[in-house]
């Protein structure tokens, strides 16, 4: 039975700002009832609900009483000045999934808010005075993952460190966390507890982590799954996903009924061989990956994802700017976002994964 052709979240998001403003024009500050709007707005109560708690968030919707009304004030981010998404990419997008569909994200939501905001594109040939140049001419810089070259890394974090005292810089990808006085980001280390807890509910009782790669990410993930896997009394073996050859051997040889990937860069290779088997997965084996670039999509059901949790990451960012419009002199942003179970996919047969809602600690 094909899906439901939902809008995404940012579009629906979109959407409702469109009508707030039309109606507000008209003199007409009431909303419809939840399940007219959702029908108007082509999408489901659900989506709809998440977009309304948005628009509180962002000031676009008030309550009075019971009911939400749409607020006379216009808030926006036009004069703000420049806000620039820097990051490794080609033909002025990102590389990675993950960053890329926050960028995607914020792009929307940006021209939903009449801001100025652009993409710089970093690469092996980046000329470093055109990047201080377009810095310089910012009001806000966007850090996430620069390049696969550790010696430009460090020239360009260097280059962001010093703008950071005259400007806003938020840093958005976990590797430059420690550089910068503002973040707003996935906390991997709560991506391994949501792993553990997710496999747990799903029965399962010697867990297994296929670890693609040693960057700092990674081991956070390694971190929260070694967290988890203690306070619940249950052994966690580690398996290196460079193996690709033995991996199913080494998996099913280790008698886990539970493995995640931490990443699901190629995943759709990796667990070629574990289709193959015939009644391993989910009836032996439960597989839990990270929806990072899209690959764990192709492998659905019965694979199961995390989510990136990157509209949160976007939301933490755009409220804080908005409310800096509003008094420049705002605390640090510095949150973490918890990732949330992809609510649409079952672990094996009975197992029902659950919508959660998402927070952010300080």
């Amino acid at each position: 039975m094909p899906k439901r052709a939902y809008k995404k979240y940012g579009e629906v998001y979109f959407d409702l700002e469109k009508f707030c403003r039309k109606h507000r024009q008209n003199d007409s500050p009431c909303l419809p009832p939840e399940r007219e709007l959702a029908q108007i707005l082509k999408t489901s109560v659900m989506t709809l609900r998440k977009a309304l708690e948005r628009g509180q968030m962002d000031g676009l919707l008030i309550r009075e009483g019971r009911r939400l009304v749409i607020s006379r004030q216009d808030r926006n981010l036009y004069g703000f000045g420049k806000i620039l998404f820097i990051e490794q990419g080609f033909y002025g997008k990102p590389v990675l999934g993950a960053i890329n569909r926050l960028y995607q994200e914020l792009a929307l939501r940006m021209l939903a808010l009449k801001a100025d905001f652009g993409f710089y594109q970093l690469n092996g040939g980046t000329d470093l005075k055109d990047l201080e140049r377009a810095c310089s001419r910012a009001a806000v810089l966007i850090a996430g993952l620069f390049t696969s070259d550790p010696a430009l890394n460090l020239k360009v974090i260097e280059i962001l460190k010093r703008q950071q005292g005259r400007k806003l810089v938020i840093a958005v990808s976990d590797p430059n966390l420690g550089f910068f006085n503002n973040f707003c980001a996935l906390d991997n280390v709560a991506v391994g507890r949501k792993a553990v807890e997710t496999l747990l509910a799903a029965g399962c009782t010697k867990l297994g982590v296929v670890s693609c790669n040693n960057s700092s990410i990674t081991c956070k993930r390694l971190v929260g799954m070694e967290k988890g896997c203690i306070a619940a009394g249950v052994p966690l073996y580690y398996f290196n996903g460079r193996t690709k050859p033995e991996l199913l051997k080494m998996v099913t040889g280790s008698g886990c009924d539970g493995i995640f990937f931490t990443t699901d860069e190629e995943i759709s290779t990796k667990l070629k061989d574990f289709f193959a088997v015939p009644g391993l997965i989910p009836d032996r084996l439960k597989v839990l990956t990270l929806h990072g670039s899209g690959e764990s999509l192709l492998c659905q059901p019965p694979i199961a994802c995390i989510n990136h949790a990157t509209d949160q990451v976007a939301d933490g960012i755009i409220s804080y700017l908005l409310a800096k419009v509003g008094n420049s002199e705002q605390p640090p942003l510095r949150k973490l976002v918890t990732p949330i179970l992809y609510p649409s996919i079952t672990l094996g047969r009975n197992f029902k994964i659950k919508t959660e809602r998402t927070g952010g600690r300080k």
